[in-house]
Formats: structure tokens, C-alpha cells, sequence
């Protein structure tokens, strides 16, 4: 195989002739279609003895063709898979016989191995995309042939302009190197997936090895040397290549991340794709002796790898020439690391080496050429899984032992049949990790056959790396530093890094292409927020001076509870700091300790706390305070005797899981439940059973010693300063209430939602907190989100809770459950912005633990079976798997919402990323203003409240224990106005906004239950609308009145509204200050110049957008009492109205400012 690999460019001339040869053909037969179309024309008046003696002249006669020969022919003509004879005894033979190798075993496939035809074709399908089509691929053949030529065009050649095309960060080539002189190269040959056609799209690399000529590498130069006069020779090679047009676009790369080992990249244009040629020099395997000293068997398999590269071909060859099945599994592997990103890093297994992996299970008879290239997959990824007792003692292509030399000097070995070179020698123990992690997570997405989802999440879901990892450590390297080491950069931080995350991280991966600015991201273990890093016993000497020698002044000896000894290192992090800082500390003291003191590092999650505004320590001290407050309470309930028996209380508040924005206040009463045990003398009268738990209010009021204040509807207890509002649920309270007839009252579902649903969902928040640690902060990321963008009234607290669950519990992620908040964050955007919420239910899994999930699917599946069903599907459809009849989102959010939610998702998706790629000194200042301020071009009117106390009239009284002035005002706004527009809300009740609909400008038909904020329509539009004729139909018209709507927003607001702004674009702007100039005093009214974003609120469609507008701001024009209106109020009065429909497509989020605004449809 080596031979013909090297003599491929040498015929590419014969090829071409053969070319030439077949351009004349197909211009002869071009020139006799005329005469086969007056044949056929023919054939057809013809009478059947006529077209049989026809086919026997076209046949000839069966002397020269065989039968099986016939049938071919026309197999080819006529396009079917096998020729019906005459005679139907003999059909089913006829197919039997002439089914080919490739139909008899997608046969045997779909029926043995696949459990769903579905699923196999989409696999096929999957192969098909991903596989090249080779016979558009001739045209690179003439590139490849002027490769070849330039390079037999070297002769005593010596390198002229090294810096030009050479950086220094690569090797330094001396002055004696240089001045060598550089002839044609020995051979030149194609390796890799180009000859093995098991390249995967849309990346097209060809790699073509050039044997350096003999005597250029000698066997003295063993060493740096050898690099020096290899790199010297491939700027020979670039220099000539620079001069022809076709590969004019090159550049001079590290092999593998390894900078004393440049390669040529060029791409190269065919067409309309880009094919990307390698050159990687070689040397033939004469020259250098084995060398495995423990010393000198690393340097010498970087410089054996050269002369390996036709050997390594020929093996993988002679496997897959006559077994397809190994080329589509190669082409699917490929696929499935790159979508993982495997890739990225330098130490990673690429396609090569995972191909080379398969070839070593076949040697093994693990898997064999009988098989698809889905079972050989599937036991692929199960043998990297179970895999760790034979990779710890090293893998090997030869019956022999592997040498132990090569199991100590490299993490990962699978050594060849002569046993003399690690073709993993490059592999990362971090890489293995990685791959095994990867493995585990597809063998779990391979288990349903039945779904295409399956085939989706293996070959079609692109793993982004900011979701992959739990935390992503940025190092800022300075310009100053200058690696002289032959280890690169990135490997020297990864060693350091793993060395010091022992314990804490499974694994890292260390990725980018500049060496002063790389990012790790790490994946943490379950102990990860340990203070303690234990090293070894001080008995063994030599470990704890590695020990010692690593940590420096950190390390100390400490004696433990169990009588043991060890050295240590401790990490505190500062109460008011997050846990992942730590982290942080870590790599900057070993960093700065082993790699340069002017090192940078910081951790992408550092800043939680200061994102949501919050103390760390007051929120931890109220959070224990209120546990403590009700365990009091619950104990004081359960001990009292009022001749009933309490069953359970439980408060269903989400300040009292930490899973709420802010700080629980005494003030705020916290809704609890208290449930009795069963008893058949509860009545069965509706109002009976009402008057009842009044009577029980008034009981505990009197028997109590503590502070209550009973309703008819609660009660309120104050205990440890905490307000608990108390209702009674009586199991039997929501189907009397059904049976009164009002089953179809709203309040009856809010009620049930409170007294049967919200226990149920706040039992399991409470286990998803205490199971996964990062749960309740990730919550709160999302809140803080979701509240800055004033969506907090229509994507309520539970919506939300149940989104962030789903982000850890989704068996169809990509990825495993998140251990930082930031990270779950990111998912819970991504499932926000790529979920299908009109067309797709989302089903979330609460289980946690060894719950049954294959049933829970099973149950899921069949509830999808009826939301197809529903002629009406609301916006978005959330079910959780506690109560699978209730849906979460049947009545909120709407349409409008949706689509807004969408876009502002991937808008705060490019913002992160670009959080995550600014320098380290900017990180702490960006990220939270996310979650602190919004953009409010999006609305017509701000309306801006006073704070309590400016309510109050700094009175000292505090307001009634749960008492909501502003949540009321806001309720009547929608109330009364909300067929005018939207309003929006935050949280911490500070700001109302409001956004008109465009559509309540046009003239509405007159009608009684429409007249609020309507007036008669003007004399001007009624002449307008009649082309100057008055019509009796104008007079039954009415139009939007502004003024009196702005009018009675004030008056309803009075006392509680601050001031009134308005967008310089928005059509309300002339009637706010109409409103102004009338009034004279009252309400402060500021005029504020920024961008109208208004659209039609009645189409439903999918998000839409427009360009990104800057926020202009005007002097803001306070009124006082006698005060006149400034000039600079004035704004122009027309309206913005932009429709936009097309939908932005879904793809992967990158560093780039295509935000887009959200419309309000």
C-alpha cells in the first residue's frame, strides 16, 4: 500500500490522459443520440417478435452474454434493483439471486439490528450527509498534480525569506541550518482519510506526505537538530509554493499544538468548496535507530511519528478495502468527536486515532467486518467505558507484553505490531477522560432505537464549549513571556492545571490558538468544593517532596480525625464569595508559581452574588432564621389539640427554598399549607366546609399564644418575626367546588394550583436543592433574568423552577447535569431560544435518584401521543412528571410573550460568550449589569414607582403584613387598559412599563362595551376615510383617546406613580405632554429620547427582529409645582411601526454583535 500511496501523484498524469480519452467517448455518444432517438422511435412500431430479435442483436447472442449479464444491463438501463421475468415461478429466484452484498445487509440490519425502521433510515441519512461525494472531487486531482510539480522543481534551493512566512514562535532555526541547501523531495505520497475516502463534511483535508530527500536528515542529527532542518525545509517548500496562485493562501501552523513541528496548510479553491492541503514532512525509516530510554522515548516518538505515516495508512487500509463498513464507521466517528468537540485540543484523539482504535478492537475480535457500522460504534463507545483495567496496562497491536517503559512515560499507549512506537504517544490523560465521559453519555442517548431523537443528539447536535463545561478558567498570558521549553503553552498549563485539580476536576481541556490568551474549561467531580486538598502520608518521603515541591509555602501537615498524617493544602474562600472561587485561587497561585508571576486567571462563575445584587451572608443568616421560624411553628401546630389531627404543613413560598431574588423579610408572609389527616365526618357541603375552616381560624386564634390574625380565607401567625399565612386544604374542598357548577371559574384552578399542585412542586425543589447544590443559585440566575427583562408576571416562579429542573434532569441533553450556576444558566438560555414552544410540549423529568426513567419516557411518549391531539395547543406546554395532568403554561404565556422570551434569550447568549471572551480585568465589571438593567427601547411608556417609604411619607408606621399597594395597582392596569397593550413588571416593584398596541389607532366599530378611552372619530379622518364625503358609517366609528388614557393612568396611580417617561419615537409622546401643559401640577413627567420597538400585538408568528438601535436619552424635564414644561420636551409624534417576518434561524452562538431587538408582535 505504501508504494501505491507514493506513486499516486506520479499517476495522476496517466489519469489524465485516460481523462482525455473519456471526453472523446462521451462526445461520440453524444453525437449518436440523435440516431438512438430515431431507433426508439422506431422500436415502438414495432410487433413483439419485431423487439425481441432487436433486444437479441443488442444482447448478441448467448455465446458472447451470460444471463446474469443481461440482467445487469438492464438493471443499469432501466434503474430497477432486478428484472421481473415473464414467468412468475421463477420471480422470487430471480430476486434472490441478484440482491446485492450492500441490499442483503441494509436488510439484515433494519430487521435484526434496528428496532425502527425510522431509525435506520435516518442513521443512513446521517451517513449520506456526512459522507464526500467522490466523484465531484476529480477537479482537486489537477491542484494535487501542481503540487507535485513545484515540489520536483526544488533544487539546491536555500531559504530566502524565513521571516516573512515564519513566526518565531516556532523553533528558532540557526544560521548554519539555514544556509543548507534544499532539493526535491525523496517521494511524495497522500495519506490519511483522502485514500481511505472516510473523510467527513464539510471539513476536506487531504494530507500529503514529502519524504525529505537523503541525506538532507542524517543520523546524527538526533535531536533538535532533526527540527531544525525539518522546519528549515518546509519554509523551502512554502516559499515555492508562495509563488503559484492555487496555493498562495497558506500558512505555516504547529503539528498537534507542537510548535517544533510546523506543517504547510494551504486552501485550496475548487469550485465552490475548499479543500485544505497539509504537508507534513517525512523521513524514511532508516535513518534513526529505536530509542526507548526513558530519557529520550518522548523526543523520540515525535521524530519517529514522520516516518510512520505510509506505515500507518497501509494497516488501516488493508483493513477497509474490502469492508465498507469500516470506512462509514470512520466517517461517523469523525462526525460524532467533532460535534463534541474533542477536536479542540491539541492532546486530543482525532479522527486517525479513533480509527486506529477501531482497528485495534477488530485485532482483538471485539467487533468484526460482519457488523454495521451502528453496532461497531455501539461497542466502540461500551469497550472506552469499561475500558480502564486494559488501557492502565497499555494496548498493543502485537500478542506481546507492552514494554513498561512505555506505560510510565505516556499516559495513554496502543503500541504497534513491531512494539516499538506509541501511535497514542500524544494522548492526554485529560483526553482519555474526556473520551470516556463522551462514550458513557452516547451509550445512554443509544438505548431508544425507536426515536430519532436518538440519531439527532449523536451525529446532529453540536456541543457548544461554554454549556459543555461546569466552569471556564480564562488565562491571560503577557506578551513578555517567551516559552523556550519544547513543550507548548498549552501543554505546559494543562500539566500544571491537572496537577493542581487533582480530585476536583475529571478532566480539563485546554483550547486556543493564542498562546497569550487561552481558556480551560474544567468538568468538576462531586467533592469539587472541598477546602482541603490531601497530599500524601509523610512516610513516603519521595511523594511528599513532589508534594512540597509543588504547593511551596502552602503546604503544612495536619493531623485528622482518624489518627492519620498527611500534608495538605487549604482554599477559604470569604463568606460574601462564591464557592467556585476557590477554584480561582487555585490556579493563580500555580500558575504564577510554575508558569510566570504575571499570569491572570479568572473563573467565568465568580461573580453569583454580585449578579443578583445579594449578600451571601444575610442571605444565608435569613435563610436560617426562617427555617428555624418554622420548624417552631410546626412543631407549636402539630402539639396543639383542637380535636383535629394535622397531617403535614408545608410552605410553598420560594424564599423558604432559596430559590427567590430576594432576601425573605419579616414583612412579607409566607404562604404555607396545612393539610389534616382524613376524617369521613368533613362535610360534604361546599359552604358547610367553608364556614368550617373559618371556624378553625378562629380556634387557632384563640388557642395560640403567639401573634394571628385570622381571614376568612387565612390566618396569619407571626412567629420569630416571621409572618406565616396559614390556608387549611381539605382534600375534598376542590371537587365540591366542581360540583357547585363552577369547575370552569378561574379562581377554582388558582386554587387548586395552590392547595394541591404548589406543595407537590415545592416537595421536589426541596430535593432538587439538596441534590444538586448548584440548583437554587442557577434558579436565582434565572429569575434575575427573567425579572430584568420585566417577563416575571407571565413566566412565573414555578415555570421557572421547572425550566431550571429540566436543565439538570433531561435525559435527551447532550451533557450532564451542571455543577456551577453560570453554567446552568447557559442551558437554561439555550433551552429558552432552541426549544420548539409552539409545536413541542416539554416534558421534565423531577425524578432524581433510581427512579424509573425508561416509564417515565414511556408515560411521556404517550402524553405527546394526545397534545398532538388538541386542536388548540397553548403557547408553551409544561408538564412535570409529579402531575402529568396539569399543565403549568395553559393560559400564560401568551403568543407575544413566547416570541420575545426567544430572542431576548439569544441576545443574552451573545452577551455572555462575549463576557466570556473580554480580558480578564473586564470580566467582574460586565456580567452583572445583565441582570440589573435592561434595555427599554422596547416599550412606549416607563412608569417609575415610589419606594415604601416615599409612599409612606417617611412615616415610621410600615405598611399592612402583606399588603401589596403596587401588585394591586398593577392588577387594575391590566384590568382596565389591557386591550390597549402590554404592561410589564418587575419583582422589586420599582418600574411599570407598557408597550401599545399599534392596531387601537385604527377606527373602531362604535359599540357600548367599548367606549373606555375611545372618542368619536375626527371630522379629518372621517374626510379621509370618505375621500371628503361624510358617510352615516363614519359616525359609527370611534378612536383611540390618549389623553384620557394617560389621564386615568395617572389618577389610578396617584400616590404610587413617580414619574412617566416615553420614547421619542413612541405615538403617545404629543399626549403625555398635551397631558402636561393641561394639568399644570401633579405627577412628575419626564420625556425620555430613545427608540420606539412596536409591532402588531394580535399576529402570531415566529420571533422576529430588528436592528440593533442605540438608547438616546434627552434632558429630562422635571415638573414642579407652578413649573412650566422645558423646550427640550418636544418630540415628534410619529409612529414606528416596523413588521418583520422572517424567523431568525437557530445556530451556534458566537462572539459576534448580531443581537437583534425582540419584537412585540
Amino acid at each position: 500500500m505504501s508504494s501505491a500511496a507514493e506513486d499516486y501523484l506520479s499517476s495522476l498524469k496517466d489519469k489524465a490522459e485516460e481523462e482525455e480519452e473519456q471526453d472523446l467517448n462521451d462526445q461520440r455518444e453524444q453525437a449518436s443520440e440523435f440516431d438512438d432517438e430515431h431507433q426508439d422511435h422506431a422500436m415502438e412500431g414495432m410487433n413483439e417478435e419485431q423487439q425481441e430479435d432487436q433486444d437479441d442483436d443488442f444482447y448478441g447472442t448467448s455465446s458472447t452474454l451470460t444471463e446474469e449479464e443481461k440482467i445487469r444491463i438492464l438493471r443499469e438501463q432501466m434503474g430497477e434493483e432486478y428484472v421481473l421475468d415473464d414467468d412468475a415461478s421463477t420471480k422470487n429466484q430471480q430476486k434472490k439471486q441478484h440482491f446485492t452484498q450492500e441490499e442483503i445487509r441494509n436488510l439484515t440490519d433494519t430487521k435484526n439490528l434496528f428496532q425502527s425502521p425510522l431509525f435506520r433510515f435516518s442513521f443512513a441519512e446521517v451517513l449520506k450527509k456526512a459522507s464526500l461525494n467522490w466523484k465531484k472531487c476529480t477537479k482537486i486531482e489537477d491542484a494535487l498534480r501542481s503540487l507535485k510539480e513545484i515540489l520536483d522543481s526544488i533544487s539546491q534551493y536555500k531559504v530566502q525569506h524565513l521571516d516573512e512566512i515564519y513566526s518565531s514562535r516556532f523553533i528558532e532555526i540557526s544560521e548554519k541550518t539555514r544556509k543548507m541547501a534544499c532539493n526535491a523531495p525523496q517521494s511524495i505520497a497522500i495519506v490519511g482519510s483522502y485514500l481511505l475516502r472516510s473523510i467527513a463534511k464539510p471539513y476536506k483535508n487531504i494530507d500529503v506526505a514529502v519524504t525529505m530527500p537523503k541525506g538532507f536528515i542524517t543520523s546524527k542529527d538526533f535531536g533538535k537538530i532533526y527540527f531544525e532542518k525539518r522546519a528549515c525545509y518546509l519554509c523551502a517548500i512554502a516559499e515555492h509554493l508562495k509563488k503559484n496562485e492555487i496555493f498562495s493562501q497558506l500558512e505555516i501552523v504547529p503539528f498537534r499544538g507542537d510548535y517544533w513541528k510546523p506543517i504547510i496548510v494551504s486552501n485550496v479553491k475548487i469550485g465552490k468548496s475548499f479543500f485544505k492541503i497539509r504537508i507534513l514532512p517525512s523521513i524514511t525509516n532508516d535513518i534513526f535507530a529505536k530509542n526507548l530510554k526513558p530519557e529520550s522515548i518522548v523526543q523520540y516518538h515525535r521524530i519517529a511519528e514522520d516516518q510512520y505515516f505510509h506505515k500507518h495508512l497501509e494497516m488501516l487500509h488493508n483493513e477497509m478495502k474490502d469492508c465498507p463498513v469500516l470506512v462509514e464507521t470512520a466517517v461517523l466517528l469523525r462526525v460524532w468527536a467533532r460535534n463534541r468537540n474533542i477536536y479542540q485540543s491539541d492532546d486530543s484523539l482525532n479522527g486517525f486515532l479513533l480509527s486506529m482504535l477501531v482497528l485495534y478492537l477488530l485485532s482483538q475480535k471485539k467487533i468484526n467486518k460482519t457488523m454495521s457500522s451502528f453496532q461497531m460504534i455501539k461497542l466502540l463507545m461500551n469497550w472506552i467505558v469499561k475500558s480502564n483495567e486494559q488501557v492502565s496496562k497499555g494496548l498493543s497491536f502485537s500478542p506481546k507484553p507492552v514494554d513498561p517503559v512505555f506505560v510510565k512515560s505516556f499516559n495513554v499507549a496502543l503500541i504497534d505490531k513491531e512494539g516499538d512506537f506509541n501511535i497514542f504517544h500524544r494522548v492526554s490523560q485529560n483526553a482519555w477522560n474526556e473520551l470516556k465521559s463522551e462514550a458513557k453519555l452516547t451509550l445512554a442517548q443509544m438505548k431508544d432505537e425507536t426515536s430519532v431523537k436518538s440519531v439527532e443528539l449523536l451525529f446532529l447536535t453540536k456541543h457548544t464549549f461554554w454549556h459543555k463545561f461546569d466552569a471556564i478558567l480564562k488565562v491571560s498570558v503577557p506578551t513578555s513571556f517567551k516559552n523556550d521549553d519544547e513543550v507548548s503553552t498549552n501543554a505546559r498549563i494543562a500539566s500544571i492545571l491537572s496537577t493542581a485539580f487533582e480530585g476536583r476536576v475529571k478532566y480539563l481541556r485546554v483550547v486556543g490558538n493564542d498562546e497569550h490568551k487561552v481558556f480551560v474549561g474544567l468538568v468538576f467531580t462531586k467533592n469539587w468544593l472541598e477546602p482541603l486538598t490531601k497530599g500524601p502520608s509523610p512516610h513516603n518521603k519521595e511523594k511528599t517532596e513532589d508534594f512540597k515541591s509543588f504547593w511551596g509555602k502552602k503546604a503544612f501537615m495536619k493531623d485528622f480525625s482518624d489518627g492519620s498524617l498527611s500534608i495538605c493544602t487549604e482554599w477559604q474562600v470569604s463568606d460574601n464569595e462564591c464557592s467556585v472561587k476557590a477554584i480561582e485561587q487555585i490556579a493563580n497561585y500555580v500558575l504564577k508559581k510554575h508558569l510566570d508571576k504575571t499570569v491572570e486567571c479568572s473563573v467565568s462563575t465568580s461573580y453569583v452574588y454580585s449578579m443578583l445584587n445579594l449578600s451571601k451572608v444575610e442571605s444565608q443568616e435569613a435563610n436560617a432564621a426562617m427555617r428555624e421560624a418554622f420548624e417552631k411553628l410546626e412543631s407549636i401546630i402539630m402539639d396543639t389539640d383542637i380535636n383535629l389531627t394535622p397531617e403535614n404543613i408545608c410552605v410553598i413560598s420560594p424564599e423558604f427554598y432559596e430559590v427567590a431574588i430576594t432576601t425573605p423579610k419579616p414583612t412579607n408572609p409566607l404562604l404555607t399549607v396545612l393539610q389534616f389527616r382524613s376524617n369521613a365526618k368533613w362535610p360534604d357541603n361546599f359552604e358547610a366546609l367553608d364556614k368550617l375552616k373559618q371556624l378553625i381560624y378562629l380556634k387557632y386564634n384563640e388557642v395560640l399564644k403567639l401573634k394571628t390574625i385570622p381571614t376568612r380565607r387565612w390566618i396569619d401567625i407571626v412567629c420569630n418575626g416571621f409572618t406565616f399565612r396559614v390556608v387549611l386544604f381539605v382534600s375534598k374542598e376542590i371537587n365540591l367546588i366542581k360540583r357547585s357548577g363552577q369547575a370552569l371559574n378561574p379562581n377554582v384552578h388558582e386554587l387548586e394550583k395552590t392547595l394541591n399542585i404548589l406543595p407537590l412542586h415545592c416537595k421536589y425543589s426541596g430535593i432538587f436543592k439538596n441534590t444538586f447544590k448548584e440548583y437554587a443559585e442557577t434558579v436565582r440566575l434565572a429569575k434575575a433574568w427573567v425579572n430584568t427583562h420585566f417577563m416575571s408576571d407571565y413566566l412565573e416562579d414555578s415555570v421557572v423552577e421547572l425550566l431550571c429542573m429540566h436543565v439538570f434532569t433531561d435525559v435527551y441533553s447532550p451533557y450532564k447535569a451542571p455543577k456551577t450556576a453560570i453554567c446552568g444558566f447557559f442551558r437554561f438560555l439555550s433551552l429558552l431560544s432552541s426549544h420548539s414552544w409552539f409545536d413541542t410540549p416539554l416534558f421534565v423529568n423531577t425524578s432524581v435518584g433510581d427512579a424509573d426513567v425508561e416509564n417515565i419516557q414511556r408515560e411521556f411518549s404517550r402524553r405527546s401521543e394526545e397534545y398532538e391531539k388538541l386542536d388548540a395547543k397553548p403557547s408553551m406546554y409544561i408538564v412535570a412528571s409529579y402531575n402529568l395532568d396539569y399543565v403549568w403554561t395553559k393560559k400564560n404565556p401568551p403568543a407575544i410573550i413566547v416570541h420575545r422570551m426567544v430572542q431576548l434569550a439569544k441576545n443574552t447568549e451573545i452577551e455572555l460568550n462575549e463576557y466570556i471572551l473580554s480580558r480578564v480585568e473586564e470580566a467582574s465589571s460586565k456580567l452583572p449589569s445583565l441582570f440589573t438593567s435592561t434595555d427599554m427601547d422596547g416599550y412606549d411608556l416607563i412608569l417609575t414607582l415610589k419606594s415604601e417609604q416615599e409612599m409612606r411619607n417617611n412615616n415610621t408606621s410600615s405598611l399592612p403584613t402583606g399588603f401589596n399597594p403596587f401588585d394591586l395597582f398593577y392588577r387594575d392596569l391590566k384590568e382596565r387598559f389591557s386591550r390597549f397593550g402590554l404592561f410589564f413588571k418587575d419583582v422589586q416593584n420599582t418600574t411599570i412599563t407598557f408597550a401599545i398596541n399599534p392596531n387601537v389607532w385604527q377606527p373602531q366599530p362604535a359599540s357600548i362595551t367599548h367606549t373606555w378611552c375611545m372618542k368619536p372619530l375626527s371630522s379629518d379622518k372621517k374626510n379621509n376615510s370618505s375621500g371628503g364625503n361624510r358617510s352615516s358609517n363614519s359616525f359609527n366609528k370611534l378612536q383611540f383617546n390618549a389623553e384620557q388614557f394617560i389621564l386615568e393612568m395617572e389618577q389610578l396611580g396617584k400616590g404610587i406613580i413617580h414619574s412617566i417617561k416615553a420614547n421619542e419615537q413612541s405615538s403617545l409622546v404629543p399626549y403625555l405632554e398635551k397631558n402636561l401643559s393641561r394639568t399644570g401640577t401633579g405627577t412628575t413627567t419626564n420625556i425620555i429620547m430613545s427608540s420606539s420597538l412596536t409591532t402588531s400585538l394580535t399576529e402570531k408568528q415566529q420571533p422576529t427582529s430588528t436592528s440593533v438601535h442605540k438608547r438616546k436619552f434627552a434632558k429630562e424635564s422635571r415638573r414642579t409645582n407652578g413649573g412650566e414644561k422645558s423646550d427640550d420636551d418636544d418630540a415628534s409624534s410619529g409612529t414606528d411601526v416596523d413588521v418583520v417576518s422572517h424567523q431568525p434561524k437557530s445556530e451556534n452562538i458566537k462572539s459576534t454583535n448580531n443581537k437583534k431587538k425582540p419584537k412585540l408582535k
